[in-house]
């Protein structure tokens, strides 16, 4: 029997679904990091023999193709990189190797065309036309990009935490709040804070953690915390239009929202759907169908030439959902 195999792969795991060709997933796993940027290229690679090998053992032969949608995949020189790693195993050929943004527009439309809007930690703007031919906005990392992101966020807040302790701007909200949550005393304890962590590698998955904050500020009316959230939120609504001009649609397309700060903020979400659609009247704008690893799948059945039909989608959305992955 030839399977499918669909992989998720983020900065801190990787998430793989073995499918039957009609879509159906009957396995999932999860195993290491897929960011060579992050953890190098021989992690990696043991993150994804292990996951193979825990889904398909050894009837690797069985598979029909694959689908990796690997985070900070993009580049030619990802490319150079990441397929000698698919050669070594043997699955190069079969494989369709993109960027998890890709699989993030296709579980989240559960269709191979849309655009998606991914603002987590960092951010980035991805459509893909009717033809297949693919665009993106930002997504160039915390120094040139990263708009509407949790760390553009919890670095605004900071940055205005500082501004208000030498009395440029008026008192936030936030301060308190934010400190007591980084376990500081005084604005002026931020700086040593964040030389450390820029020294251990983690400052911007910590800045972001600030980002819940300022949202809630703005909801309540902060004044400065409601200016950081709409200038964000019209820099992705840029983007969205852009990518938009881009790519060759015979309809409107479908725009996802997903990620972790614009997933697990109700009221950014909800304001950042209506700059959407006030800078691109009559798109339609919501949240995922599915998951990416479902996403993965679909891609995975592309590069096997095999029709995205609604049995199809049907089989591995209700799968998926069945698995709790």
């Amino acid at each position: 029997m030839e399977f499918l195999l669909g992989v998720d792969g983020g900065g801190t795991k990787m998430l793989g679904a073995l499918a039957r060709t009609d879509g159906t997933i009957i396995k999932t796993t999860k195993t290491g990091p897929a960011s060579y940027h992050a953890v190098g290229i021989e992690a990696v690679e043991k993150n994804l023999r292990d996951l193979l090998d825990q889904l398909a053992g050894k009837n690797l032969h069985d598979l029909k193709a694959c689908c990796l949608g690997f985070a900070g995949c993009g580049r030619p020189s990802d490319y150079e990189v990441l397929n000698p790693m698919l050669n070594r195993i043997g699955i190069l050929e079969k494989t369709y190797l993109t960027g998890d943004m890709a699989i993030g527009l296709m579980g989240g439309t559960l269709e191979p065309k849309g655009i998606v809007v991914i603002a987590g930690t960092g951010s980035i703007v991805y459509g893909i036309g009717d033809d297949g031919v693919a665009k993106r906005a930002g997504g160039y990392g915390q120094w040139f990009a990263d708009e509407g992101s949790g760390f553009r966020i919890g670095h605004k807040g900071l940055y205005a935490i500082m501004k208000a302790s030498d009395g440029r701007i008026k008192p936030v909200s936030f301060e308190k709040p934010v400190l007591d949550m980084l376990g500081l005393k005084a604005p002026n304890d931020l700086i040593l804070w964040a030389t450390n962590k820029n020294k251990e590698g983690t400052i911007k998955t910590d800045i972001a953690t600030v980002a819940p904050f300022v949202i809630k500020a703005a909801e309540k009316g902060d004044r400065t915390a409601k200016e950081i959230l709409k200038e964000e939120i019209e820099e992705i609504a840029i983007a969205v239009k852009t990518v938009l001009k881009g790519l060759k649609y015979k309809k409107m397309p479908k725009v996802v929202l997903v990620g972790g700060v614009v997933e697990s903020n109700p009221s950014y979400f909800r304001a950042m759907k209506t700059a959407i659609k006030k800078a691109v009247p009559g798109i339609d704008v919501n949240a995922p169908k599915s998951a990416p690893a479902v996403g993965a799948v679909i891609g995975a059945a592309q590069k096997a030439g095999i029709a995205i039909t609604p049995a199809f989608i049907k089989n591995v959305t209700t799968s998926w959902t069945k698995m709790g992955a």
